[in-house]
């Protein structure tokens, strides 16, 4: 709500009958929580969005979730280094 500058979370449904108005928002918040400075991982990002989007689901506000989830990104791969494999980069 202060990406928006909103206190009251009533006010998130002022546009709930201009759907791909909330939407954009939607997505712009999410690729501001994708750069630099926030840079936040893939984990996080969906959880954000999870909130939102329940918000949204049960105030009744149709949104075109496959659009908006495109834009949350891939999720990062971790890989975690095992003995043999610290062995294996030594040789």
């Amino acid at each position: 709500m202060n990406y928006l500058g909103i206190n009251n979370p009533d006010d998130l449904l002022i546009h709930h009958e201009n759907p791909k108005f909330i939407q954009s928002q939607i997505i712009d918040y999410l690729i501001l929580l994708k750069n630099p400075p926030h840079s936040l991982r893939y984990a996080t990002r969906s959880q954000y969005l999870a909130a939102i989007m329940t918000f949204y689901d049960l105030n009744e506000v149709d949104l075109n979730k496959k659009k908006i989830y495109r834009y949350l990104g891939e999720e990062e791969r971790l890989y975690f280094l095992t003995r043999s494999r610290i062995q294996n980069v030594r040789q």
